[in-house]
């Protein structure tokens, strides 16, 4: 009976799969609000604190840009993206405001902090990697993005001596779900996991990267508890790499995938 029951799972289960085809495109304005949608996602809880349309808009104004959707006709929300842009360190533009952002929440990582302060007050040529995706996106597509990034960065002799690459990371929690009254609340884990594998690649190349909090209070949340024991804490996570590290970082992604 139970290999009976095993094998009805296993069926429902590949019933349950759906094939679907992606392809690559050049971002438009028609990506306005999934992209809006993506920076929400990426700058997290204190996505708030910024102009998200502006963001948006910077965006698929970037002069390299790559978004991934199906060729669905009547699905046509961008499922990743991956797009630099230039660092314009004035703190009234858009990217300006992010950086000073930046520099205000790193403080209690000097390493990260002083770099991106210099970097910042040198005005070295920077520029911002917007990179995401939905969480069922498989890393699979992370290395024909850089790729694709590269290959049009050298074609349109763009160059920078910084990248900054903005993610997210989190902590888990002790889940309050189904919890015991009587016994006493475990508190928050400060082992930091990754949201996205490319990270690991990426912190291994940099010049400087760290974890932060937000400004913004999170609340701790539940949500993981379809797949594991304990709850999540989101944190934001800044990495700065040399430009010139760009091909060491892709062939590290190679090996990942």
């Amino acid at each position: 009976m139970g290999k009976r029951k095993d094998s009805e799972r296993e069926e429902k289960f590949e019933e349950d799969i759906v094939d679907v085809d992606f392809d690559f495109f050049d971002l438009k304005e028609d990506d306005f609000l999934s992209i809006k949608s993506l920076l929400r996602q990426m700058i997290g809880a204190d996505s708030n604190l910024f102009n998200l349309s502006s963001l948006a808009q910077l965006t698929i104004d970037a002069p390299v840009g790559t978004a991934i959707k199906t060729n669905d006709e009547e699905f046509d929300d961008v499922l990743a993206i991956l797009a630099i842009t230039e660092v314009d360190f004035t703190e009234s533009t858009e990217t300006g405001k992010l950086v000073q952002y930046w520099i205000k929440r790193t403080e209690q990582n000097p390493d990260l902090n002083r770099a991106l302060r210099k970097i910042a007050h040198n005005k070295n040529s920077t520029g911002l990697i917007i990179s995401e995706r939905f969480i069922n996106m498989p890393f699979d597509v992370v290395v024909p993005l850089y790729t694709l990034m590269i290959q049009e960065c050298k074609a349109r002799n763009i160059n920078f001596e910084y990248i900054l690459i903005p993610s997210r990371v989190y902590t888990e929690i002790a889940s309050e779900l189904n919890a015991n009254p009587s016994q006493p609340k475990r508190g928050t884990s400060q082992e930091y996991h990754l949201f996205h594998h490319e990270d690991e690649c990426i912190d291994q190349v940099a010049v400087a990267a760290g974890n932060f909090k937000y400004e913004t209070p999170v609340d701790e949340t539940d949500s993981r508890r379809a797949f594991q024991e304990n709850g999540i804490l989101p944190h934001g996570h800044l990495a700065i790499i040399k430009a010139s590290q760009l091909e060491t970082l892709l062939a590290k992604l190679s090996a990942l995938s």
